[in-house]
């Protein structure tokens, strides 16, 4: 009996003692999961801060990038506007290329008028008079009692024919510069004139036969054949011929 006693006293120990080793294990088991628990919060709080900062970071790149799409708007913005300037300043520029271009032609044109307008038969004549050589100068002096270009307009009407005259005379000589230049100065008078008297050049036309009864041929050329240039301009009185035309026959 007490054997049995003891037996079962020893089981139930057995089993106490089981029990305690089983707490004693669940015990290390629960410090175990309490610092494994205790890591995690640690590791949590770790990456709840690097989850902090990293949010905090895309959010501040999130408003640089915001800033800098906003800044490309500004600037696409400013450079649309920058080349409808440039195409406005453009187009001002060729307009005022234009106004100049316009400006200078009409400017021009008013200087001819003007140059036309200061260029009177005198001073034409005086130019003209003054191309002519000494010895011509010294001609026109002796036969025409002229001895500077007003003198020769004043009276022009008195030598319309020793003019002409003259004119021929240097032709046929063949003194070819002093004679194209008394031509010029023969048809300033004539043409200032020529209503004062009635007169008007002869007509005659290049290419018509040579007549000796309208015309007169200069020294160079044929005895017959087609008018080929005029030389110097005959002129009418009334319908008269006072000076024959001099031609160029070939």
């Amino acid at each position: 009996m007490e054997k049995q006693k003891f037996v079962e006293h020893i089981v139930e120990s057995k089993e106490q003692i089981e029990e305690v080793l089983e707490i004693d294990s669940l015990r290390e088991e629960i410090e175990a999961l309490k610092k494994e628990m205790e890591m995690l919060a640690i590791f949590k709080k770790f990456f709840q801060n690097d989850e902090n900062k990293n949010k905090s970071k895309i959010d501040e790149l999130k408003s640089k990038n915001k800033q800098l799409v906003q800044e490309i708007e500004n600037s696409k913005t400013m450079f649309t506007n920058l080349q409808q300037e440039q195409r406005q300043q453009l187009n001002e520029n060729k307009k005022l290329q234009t106004d100049y271009r316009t400006l200078t032609q009409e400017n021009q044109t008013l200087q001819h008028e003007l140059q036309k307008a200061q260029e009177t038969p005198l001073n034409k004549l005086e130019t003209l008079y003054n191309k002519l050589s000494s010895t011509t100068q010294t001609g026109i002096k002796n036969s025409l009692h002229c001895d500077n270009p007003l003198t020769l307009f004043a009276s022009g009407i008195l030598h319309i024919e020793p003019i002409w005259e003259y004119a021929k005379y240097l032709l046929q000589e063949e003194k070819t510069e002093d004679f194209t230049t008394l031509r010029e100065i023969f048809y300033i008078l004539f043409e200032t004139y020529k209503n004062v008297e009635n007169l008007e050049y002869q007509q005659v036309s290049v290419g018509e036969e040579f007549d000796s009864h309208l015309y007169i041929r200069d020294s160079k050329s044929e005895p017959a054949g087609d008018i080929q240039a005029i030389q110097l301009k005959g002129f009418c009185r009334d319908d008269e011929v006072v000076k024959k035309t001099v031609v160029s026959v070939s």
